[in-house]
């Protein structure tokens, strides 16, 4: 025979719905955490040397004027190997072997 249980006296219990934390009080909680923390640690007192500002005056820059050029893609490789090996940019490699070839 089957045992028969009493559930008469059992309420039905509301189901309760997981909530996020809003942002606001995650936001304080480290915070929180992180004041607790720095309170914990001793000061450190940290002395920092102070350069004296040395102003050099700069020369007035000639403006600028922009170039394209298109170049095969060998001879752009074997330019931008160039001036990495002379510890350049590509930049700086052309305007030196304009200015040599002008002058």
């Amino acid at each position: 025979m089957a045992k028969q249980f009493d559930l008469s006296g059992l309420k039905k219990q509301p189901v309760k719905k997981a909530t996020k934390p809003k942002v606001d009080d995650v936001v304080k909680a480290i915070h929180k955490e992180e004041e607790e923390q720095t309170r914990k640690q001793p000061i450190k007192t940290v002395t920092k040397k102070v350069e004296p500002v040395v102003i050099i005056e700069e020369e007035e820059k000639e403006p600028l004027k922009r170039v394209t050029l298109d170049l095969p893609a060998s001879l752009h490789t074997k330019l931008k190997l160039k001036a990495v090996h002379d510890e350049t940019t590509i930049r700086n490699f052309v305007i030196d072997l304009l200015e040599q070839a002008l002058d």
